[in-house]
């Protein structure tokens, strides 16, 4: 079954006619050859504990066990504690305390997971491995800088996707300065992308081109999917383009996007504790996108390929990501460590409906 956990009186403010046509199609969307029940509960959960613990039995009961939840509103998240040396925060994003929330506390449902200042930050996860193995999927719509209007034009651009597909221009991959040289992560992603979809792949790395003013007229247009490499700071939600002079990108400016889908290799394009609304939150909430993949911390998506292998088999985000957490923490895995694994991927988190599938109509 598929959950989804909305903030206390979301459904009657959102109408209840348009959150049935949801229901309806995550149901009928949601796999090949048989429905899967959804049940829409409004609920006040004092904490993200409380909230795990609710899934966890839901997750485990043997008539319909829960597969995967959407988080609507203002719904606790779990907040973790990481303290680096290595590089700088404020220059590269990684050296100080990164303060953030998860959502890997709501997919991983039997892993153990500490507090040990008592300061209520998650800051230590012993036996990284099979233990934490994420039992669902997890995707999140919040509100931090949205309006109930744009959750019910959100809703309706899910559901025109599903019936009706979009006309497309290709994907983008659009790389800065930092990760020019096509290896590491560039390379992944890039392999990943270069025969996913079945669309042309528009692959920008050239540090003559990239910079705010170019990246505002590419995504001008409606790509499928769009990965960015781009720096981004703790403080506060924008784009900053290297070298210096290439210029900023900001919440307002994407206002106008095209693009359906992002993966944002990006340090804090998804945290949502600004005060206002993230990158991520940004283009989720343009007249297009439908979902995007962020980082609440210092941190991206690395090893990619298996996530889009997911989807290239057209299964829907939550399951292509939770497979690639399971890739990516696995003991087996020869590229799993747990330093990497607390610094540079807790953060993930998908915005937007997760039981969507980008490459449904390729």
């Amino acid at each position: 079954s598929i959950g989804i956990v909305l903030q206390d009186q979301l459904y009657s403010a959102v109408g209840a006619t348009l959150m049935d046509q949801w229901m309806y199609d995550v149901s009928d969307d949601f796999d090949f050859y048989h429905k899967y029940s959804v049940t829409v509960v409004e609920a006040n959960f004092p904490g993200p504990e409380e909230l795990r613990s609710w899934l966890g039995e839901w997750c485990a009961a043997s008539d319909d066990p829960l597969e995967g939840v959407i988080l609507v509103g203002d719904i606790p998240y779990a907040l973790c504690k990481w303290t680096n040396t290595d590089i700088d925060l404020l220059t590269m994003g990684c050296k100080g305390t990164d303060i953030f929330p998860s959502d890997l506390f709501l997919m991983d449902l039997n892993g153990e997971w500490l507090d040990t200042n008592q300061d209520g930050y998650y800051d230590s996860w012993p036996e990284i491995g099979w233990k934490y193995y994420p039992e669902i999927f997890c995707g999140r719509l919040p509100f931090s800088g949205s309006t109930i209007q744009e959750l019910r034009e959100y809703l309706i651009r899910c559901h025109e996707w599903r019936y009706n597909g979009s006309e497309l221009e290709g994907n983008l991959l659009y790389v800065d300065d930092t990760w020019a040289s096509l290896s590491g992560d560039h390379k992944s992603h890039y392999e990943a992308m270069e025969d996913w979809s079945g669309l042309l792949l528009h692959h920008e790395y050239s540090s003559s081109t990239t910079c705010h003013a170019d990246w505002i007229n590419r995504i001008a247009y409606p790509y499928l999917w769009v990965t960015v490499f781009v720096h981004g700071p703790p403080n506060f939600p924008r784009h900053n383009w290297k070298p210096a002079g290439a210029g900023t990108t900001y919440p307002e400016d994407v206002a106008d996007a095209g693009p359906l889908f992002y993966n944002l290799y990006h340090c804090y394009g998804g945290n949502y504790l600004f005060g206002n609304r993230s990158m991520a939150e940004a283009y989720l909430y343009t007249s297009d996108c439908l979902a995007v993949i962020a980082s609440s911390k210092a941190g991206a998506m690395d090893y990619a390929l298996d996530f889009y292998h997911d989807m290239n088999n057209n299964h829907h985000i939550g399951h292509a990501f939770a497979d690639w957490w399971e890739f990516r923490i696995s003991p087996h895995n020869e590229l799993n460590d747990q330093s990497n694994f607390i610094t540079w991927c807790m953060g993930l988190q998908i915005f937007g409906d997760p039981t969507l599938r980008p490459n449904k109509f390729q």
